[in-house]
């Protein structure tokens, strides 16, 4: 499904995925598993003890930028010693004072790292240029990109898409919403100081007024509110995965089974 035309290619697709990393109040330990070479780990305290953690990595910076509640903790490491020395410094913008849902994006084309902080109606929102040291407020939403569980995304324009860069920032900053029915997108092509209107992404009219089922046609879809995090392929194409359209729930609605598509 398409956003609408004249503004970027948006694809939503029926998968689901799920990441989790602790990067919380825990001592630093190393695992290893089998015999040889092989791949290692290590958890590090980092400070932010906090709800619906993410993480990005400035590689321009060669920092990572961990946000976990209103907190955001710069982490870099010394690959001198084995396991690596971590140093962690509070990077926390001024606008992150209260949250409801806390989304941390680094684009690692430019190393530009935005911090959004959920306010319902829009999102306390700023961006960085040098892994957190500094931090410069943007608009935080678009008109209409309404109400949770917000997701921002970035990467290059899509060549010949009617938006472009309209700064020297070259990417595009996407900020999506959900309300519990449908959910839509909106566009910055200034990096990420305003936002344009919101382009619907599922759910409406818009994107399946052709329906053979004449229910879903009226209702513009059939497909679950609930959507991930917003990713941008090399070629400008904008991915928001969602849980799956149409189907008839299971019981206790525990699996995503009943949706076309399949298992994730």
């Amino acid at each position: 499904m398409g956003s609408r035309s004249g503004s970027v290619r948006l694809l939503v697709l029926p998968i689901a995925a799920v990441a989790v990393l602790l990067l919380g109040g825990m001592p630093a330990v190393q695992a290893r598993q089998g015999s040889g070479p092989a791949n290692s780990f290590t958890a590090y305290r980092t400070g932010a003890d906090g709800g619906e953690p993410s993480i990005g990595w400035d590689p321009l910076r060669d920092a990572a930028i961990y946000g976990a509640d209103t907190f955001e903790k710069r982490l870099t490491w010394d690959d001198s010693v084995v396991p690596g020395r971590i140093t962690v410094r509070d990077t926390t913008p001024p606008s992150s004072v209260t949250t409801f849902d806390p989304i941390t994006f680094t684009d690692r084309g430019t190393g530009r790292t935005f911090s959004s902080q959920l306010a319902l109606a829009c999102s306390l929102f700023s961006f960085s240029d040098d892994a957190g040291q500094s931090w410069q407020p943007g608009q935080g939403c678009g008109v209409g990109t309404v109400l949770d569980h917000q997701t921002v995304g970035g990467g290059p324009f899509a060549a010949g898409a009617a938006l472009q860069a309209t700064t020297s920032y070259p990417d595009a900053v996407y900020y999506c919403a959900q309300n519990s029915y449908s959910g839509g997108c909106a566009t910055s092509t200034d990096g990420g100081l305003t936002f344009g209107p919101v382009s619907p992404a599922y759910n409406t009219p818009a994107n399946a007024a052709d329906d053979p089922d004449p229910t879903i046609a009226a209702e513009g879809g059939a497909c679950s509110a609930l959507h991930g995090h917003l990713r941008v392929a090399v070629d400008g194409t904008a991915y928001l995965p969602i849980k799956g359209c149409g189907g008839t729930p299971t019981a206790g609605n525990l699996t995503n089974t009943e949706y076309f598509g399949g298992h994730p």
